[in-house]
């Protein structure tokens, strides 16, 4: 009778670690962050006459001189701190895809209307313009964005066709 209990401890304490660990491999997989397409470059598009792959923590300094004009150098220093690689394309407008911590969520924090953004709701897609500077966060980890000085109009286009590649 004792050997048939010890049976039943061994297989209880067997399926509570199969379960444990089925628990732990599937939460993992769900703290994996949403990304890019597999090929970054092809979501900037066609056209441009310059790609650039930039691993923006190693290269903080270049990253920031270059930023820094455009958005001011505190909101650079926050971008820069949440950025792992920036994806350009340059041409008659600048696109980019950036990946890091940008939560879809935070957008209307770090893009406020007190430093100059302006929140636009489009159908499916809401994004934030601050004089030639138009952005978005698709998903959590992505910030897509364009620098152009085309229009309202020619900057939603454009920023919906780059979102659209890459979710």
């Amino acid at each position: 009778m004792r050997a048939n209990s010890s049976i039943r401890a061994n297989s209880r304490f067997c399926a509570l670690g199969i379960l444990f660990d089925s628990v732990l491999f599937l939460s993992s997989c769900a703290s994996i962050r949403a990304g890019v397409a597999q090929r970054p470059l092809d979501a900037l598009g066609e056209g441009a006459d310059v790609y650039l792959v930039i691993p923006v923590r190693a290269n903080e300094d270049l990253v920031s001189s270059a930023l820094a004009p455009l958005v001011g150098e505190a909101s650079a220093a926050k971008l820069i701190s949440r950025t792992e690689i920036a994806y350009f394309a340059a041409g008659k407008t600048a696109r980019f895809v950036a990946t890091g911590s940008f939560p879809k969520s935070g957008a209307a924090v770090a893009f406020r209307e007190s430093k100059g953004w302006t929140r636009i709701a489009d159908p499916g897609l809401a994004w934030y313009r601050s004089s030639a500077v138009s952005v978005a966060i698709p998903a959590r980890g992505v910030l897509c964005g364009l620098f152009s000085h085309s229009g309202m109009d020619s900057d939603r286009q454009a920023l919906a066709d780059l979102v659209s590649r890459v979710s």
